[in-house]
């Protein structure tokens, strides 16, 4: 497998980053001249090595609370199951695999039940290995599939300003006041979902899409103001080497927190104590208090990497705040991702 260059791997992190900006800004971040910089991103986004997507503020459709579901469906149940999540336009992703799957769910009611959103997901309560539903905001989902802080460790950056970048993403001007659900607003934030976020991988191909400062101005209107969150995501199976390894497995901590202990920290402590980066944790602040934790992981045999703090074990770490804390692995090459960030069914009432 090739390794990505230095001119590639600092472009990655710059796209990883997803911050708004303007293309001058975002150039000079890299370092590149203009042509190297648009040659380069154009070739990432059509070799598969990145992909984008809008992530609506949850409160734009209703969505008032995400499940965060890990399964293990029974052997002959993948082909069922898969037609079951693809179907929902409440599903924001389900990746699956011979032996494991992660699912996520909108929510419009109150619903607190494991085991009834499994239900929902045609799943039997048994094949449910963890799970956690928490209101969608920053407090619960501080880290929302941020790749940056585990592929800076691989890639060697240093100064990952934007991790962990959370459900929802803070803007410097704050929401305004919502679109009408009818308004034309409300439409063009459909439409981009749509174009963008169909759950497909990639960009056809061909070239990179557009970034928020090419929108049209009803559509970039709504980033400015935070109700739609521009997001680049990294596809794990594609991307080369950094040059500290390629992530090959998908690793997924789950327990019950000690209380007082929130998500965010958790992620605080993992980032200082274990030099270990999710990018995602789902944590429930009160009731059962379950909690889910995602990591990378990397292949077998290749040199460790520094820590800022060698003797901290992340288990051990995390067994002292979380009880009942087991981990899954699953190679990232026999993840699927069936449903992969599609947002547009978040707007659909």
């Amino acid at each position: 497998m090739r390794s990505l260059s230095e001119v590639e791997t600092r472009l990655i992190a710059t796209l990883l980053e997803s911050r708004p900006e303007t293309q001058r800004e975002w150039i000079a971040d890299t370092g590149m001249a203009r042509s190297t910089f648009q040659y380069a991103r154009t070739r990432a986004y059509a070799r598969g090595w990145v992909y984008d997507r809008y992530v609506p503020h949850p409160s734009l459709g209703g969505i008032r609370r995400l499940a965060v579901l890990v399964s293990r469906p029974f052997v002959g149940r993948r082909t069922a199951l898969a037609a079951a999540w693809v179907r929902p336009p409440e599903v924001a992703l389900a990746w699956t695999s011979p032996n494991l799957s992660v699912t996520v769910l909108g929510l419009r009611d109150e619903c607190n039940d494991l085991a009834e959103i499994a239900r929902r997901l045609s799943l039997d309560p048994k094949e449910l290995e963890a799970g956690a539903i928490v209101p969608a905001d920053n407090d619960h989902l501080p880290a929302y599939f941020d790749f940056l802080g585990a592929l800076g460790r691989l890639f060697d950056l240093e100064g990952r300003r934007t991790y962990p970048i959370p459900l929802v993403r803070p803007t410097s001007s704050g929401p305004a006041s919502p679109p009408d659900p009818s308004s034309p607003s409300a439409a063009a934030a459909h439409r981009l979902l749509e174009t963008i976020g169909s759950g497909e991988r990639g960009w056809l191909g061909r070239s990179a899409p557009p970034v928020p400062w090419t929108l049209p101005r009803d559509q970039a209107r709504l980033v400015e103001h935070g109700w739609l969150h521009w997001r680049v995501l990294p596809d794990l199976r594609r991307l080369p080497m950094g040059p500290r390894g390629a992530p090959s497995t998908l690793v997924v901590a789950h327990g019950r927190a000690r209380p007082h202990v929130s998500g965010a920290f958790l992620v605080r402590g993992l980032v200082a104590e274990c030099g270990v980066f999710p990018f995602l944790v789902a944590a429930e602040s009160e009731g059962a208090r379950r909690t889910l934790i995602g990591f990378l992981g990397r292949a077998p045999g290749m040199p460790p990497i520094p820590k800022s703090n060698p003797g901290s074990s992340t288990s051990a770490w995390l067994g002292s705040y979380v009880e009942g804390l087991k981990v899954v692995r699953e190679p990232i090459s026999t993840v699927t991702p069936l449903v992969d960030h599609r947002y547009a069914g978040w707007l659909a009432r």
